[in-house]
């Protein structure tokens, strides 16, 4: 039995990242959101693809040598 998609609207997206949900149309007017599509006019993320997207980014983020 395949796995149901956990989907989330733009709020939610900004939520679980938190960021404000306007970063969030920037992120998908530049196509830089993995897991995003369009239902109509309203955008939809796939909350998989978003944690696996924050995941690796926070990996290569704390393997900078950030000061």
């Amino acid at each position: 039995m395949p796995q149901e998609r956990k989907i989330v609207s733009v709020r939610g997206a900004a939520e679980f990242l938190r960021i404000h949900p306007s970063t969030v149309y920037r992120m998908l007017k530049r196509h830089k959101l993995p897991g995003a599509f369009r239902v109509g006019q309203a955008w939809r993320v796939d909350l998989d693809e978003l944690n696996r997207f924050f995941k690796t980014f926070a990996t290569v983020y704390a393997s900078c040598d950030a000061i």
